[in-house]
């Protein structure tokens, strides 16, 4: 009997993401410090490819400052959470985070200074790398900013301020390295207030900018809502519009907007005519012409709405986020069982539905509230909001954290790819040789594998190589292996051998997905 030495190791691996919507995990924390401190209104952005950023207000070392985590496509995150901003002066009252396809981010927050004694509104720039280099102080005196950046790093602040008595809605643009490119005013001039802007910025550096107005009729307050649309040299594309139809209340506008410059906004409303509340959506092309009219994409069923937030991914479709509250009188009675809670619905490009509205937070303890979210270029997405369900208390108080929850929607399939390799001489007495399959836990469907070898014209099938197991349901880690013995038969010829390995469809060996060969001796 002859003694066969193989020199080579096959390690096969494929990736293949799913068609369906589903979180890749439970939600998780963000924030890392938890004990008796307040960690609260988060903010999000992410990357095209899928990268994101999470910021948040929050009162460690008994400072009032604002914190911030990276993570990459896969949720993993980059490194700890770092520090913003931490001032003992600065009492920080809103939080905006905008994020572009090179992985460069601005956050910018308005705040009350107590070393100037004055309203202010603060931005920081920070590169790929992660260190900020530019900071920038906005405006003095103004509030609420919101913040979209372009493809090129270029960025928009706007902001609400008071000016003779009445509050107006304005704006900055910024180049990528923070020099002040222009400063306008948004709203047209008017004797009542605009207030609570938010704005949305397409990939070529084309923006709109939403607000409320707070319009008077026989000394019957209306809130409505208006926007403008800005070229990407943030000159108008044409006078500001009223957005909605209805002359109830609206309030709480959100935009988002795709690469190709179609936008859809979004708001809190009550329609007088038919007495149904709940969140509005009105989309438009590029050219800021209405497509089709305004709808309501999620329904008051009982539980009072807030806190709207929106994402939109490349082509236009979209995701909407909400809080939904409780009766008053019970807390129970809630739509997530205690209290508040998350939900979201997700939409196509033309506003129609994809599913039904969903339960973001699976953890329901108490109170969740003030989401946000954000959309890769493919229709990922990643919700975050603060909550009280951890329950960290003292003396009786609750104190509020930071979570988050992914979710993979991406219709489109990368296709596996198999790698074989050697490792060095092998030496198998017993003749088995052992098949390392590495699987990757975000694949969503099944797949066969096959093997074979080849040797001088003779084409040779091992019946243990017919179909490889596997593994098609994997759950915690992001990776698992799966190790294959087969038996090489004591019979066969010495000589050069070409080893072949293809993933295929399931139940359709003809649909090829990947597919690799190794030659190897046994001697």
């Amino acid at each position: 009997m002859k003694n066969h030495k193989l020199t080579t190791l096959l390690i096969i691996s494929f990736l293949v993401l799913p068609f369906l919507v589903y979180p890749d995990s439970e939600e998780f924390m963000v924030n890392e410090y938890l004990e008796y401190v307040m960690q609260y209104k988060p903010d999000t952005a992410m990357s095209p490819e899928g990268d994101f950023i999470i910021t948040w207000l929050s009162g460690v070392d008994g400072g009032r400052g604002i914190l911030a985590k990276k993570y990459d496509s896969y949720v993993d995150p980059y490194s700890k959470e770092f520090t913003v901003n931490r001032d003992l002066e600065l009492i920080t009252t809103a939080l905006s985070i905008a994020m572009n396809d090179l992985d460069e981010y601005v956050i910018v927050w308005g705040c009350y200074d107590g070393n100037i004694n004055q309203k202010v509104v603060y931005a920081k720039k920070f590169p790929d790398n992660g260190y900020p280099v530019f900071d920038v102080t906005v405006q003095d005196f103004p509030g609420y900013p919101s913040s979209a950046m372009d493809g090129e790093g270029n960025f928009v602040v706007t902001y609400e301020n008071k000016v003779d008595s009445e509050y107006g809605i304005y704006a900055k643009k910024y180049d990528r390295e923070c020099n002040l490119m222009k400063s306008f005013k948004v709203s047209s001039d008017s004797p009542y207030n605009r207030r609570s802007p938010s704005v949305a910025m397409s990939k070529n550096g084309n923006f709109v900018v939403t607000w409320e107005n707070y319009d008077y009729e026989d000394d019957i307050l209306f809130r409505k809502v208006s926007a403008k649309l800005y070229d990407q040299n943030a000159d108008p594309v044409d006078e500001e519009f009223l957005v909605n139809t209805d002359q109830s209340s609206q309030s709480k506008a959100r935009p988002a907007m795709s690469d190709n410059g179609d936008f859809v906004i979004i708001w809190l409303g009550y329609s007088e005519e038919d007495d149904t509340s709940g969140i509005y959506a009105q989309l438009y092309d590029a050219e800021g012409n209405m497509k089709g009219i305004e709808f309501l994409a999620c329904k008051y069923i009982g539980f009072p709405m807030n806190d709207p937030a929106i994402a939109m991914d490349s082509i236009g479709d979209f995701v909407v986020a909400w809080t939904s509250g409780w009766d008053k009188s019970d807390p129970n009675s809630s739509q997530d069982g205690s209290y508040s809670g998350i939900f979201a619905k997700r939409f196509d490009y033309d506003g129609n539905a994809i599913g039904d509205e969903f339960q973001v937070n699976t953890n329901t303890y108490l109170q969740q509230l003030d989401p946000s979210v954000a959309m890769d270029s493919d229709g990922d997405f990643v919700i975050t909001w603060s909550s009280l369900h951890f329950g960290y208390t003292q003396y009786g108080t609750a104190y509020l954290q930071v979570c988050a929850q992914h979710y993979q929607v991406n219709p489109i399939t990368r296709e596996p790819t198999i790698d074989i390799r050697s490792n060095g001489t092998v030496f198998i007495p017993d003749y088995n040789l052992r098949i390392f399959v590495t699987v990757d836990c975000r694949y969503a469907g099944a797949v066969d594998m096959y093997a074979c070898t080849q040797l001088s014209g003779n084409f040779y099938w091992y019946p243990t190589w017919d179909i490889l197991p596997v593994p098609t349901e994997l759950e915690d880690e992001k990776f698992d292996e799966t190790i294959v013995e087969i038996k090489l038969t004591e019979d066969r010829p010495v000589g050069t051998y070409t080893f072949y390995a293809a993933i295929t469809e399931h139940g359709n060996p003809e649909n090829v997905l990947g597919f690799d060969h190794v030659t190897v001796s046994i001697e």
